[in-house]
């Protein structure tokens, strides 16, 4: 049982985590209204998980639920900061090659108007330069292990 509570607590952390990611970039009164709700909502969950659970069992989260950053990438080979070139991450370069063409789309979604921003601000020539590196990525010429 309190292997279960324990993955539950892990769980409702990570949503937790999850809506105040949200609500710190969401600025649509009803989106910030239902996200404040739901926060509320899992933090309650969290508080009657931990209440259940011995002190021992309550053991520091990952750094991702401090920080809300995690790398599960150190070591890797690519860059995950970058779009293009030879050191871009495979799956940064795929991210960006399916918002482009979906940039309309998208748009339509208050969650995704950071992301549909940071494409309006890149050049023609950076969104080229993502093209032939997503269709050889697609291909297999591209990525892997070493």
């Amino acid at each position: 049982m309190f292997a279960d509570l324990r993955t539950d607590r892990a769980g409702e952390s990570g949503v937790v985590c999850i809506y105040k990611g949200v609500l710190h970039f969401a600025r649509e009164p009803s989106l910030r209204a239902s996200d404040q709700h739901h926060l509320a909502k899992e933090q309650n969950h969290l508080r009657l998980i931990e209440a259940l659970l011995p002190p021992s069992a309550l053991q520091p989260l990952p750094a991702i639920m401090a920080t809300g950053r995690v790398s599960h990438t150190k070591g890797c080979r690519y860059n995950p900061a970058l779009r293009e070139g030879e050191s871009a991450c495979p799956y940064t370069t795929l991210y960006w090659k399916f918002l482009m063409p979906h940039e309309p789309l998208l748009a339509k979604n208050a969650r995704m108007a950071l992301q549909v921003k940071n494409v309006a601000r890149m050049t023609g020539n950076q969104k080229q330069a993502v093209v032939p590196r997503a269709d050889a990525i697609r291909r297999g010429k591209v990525g892997g292990n070493p």
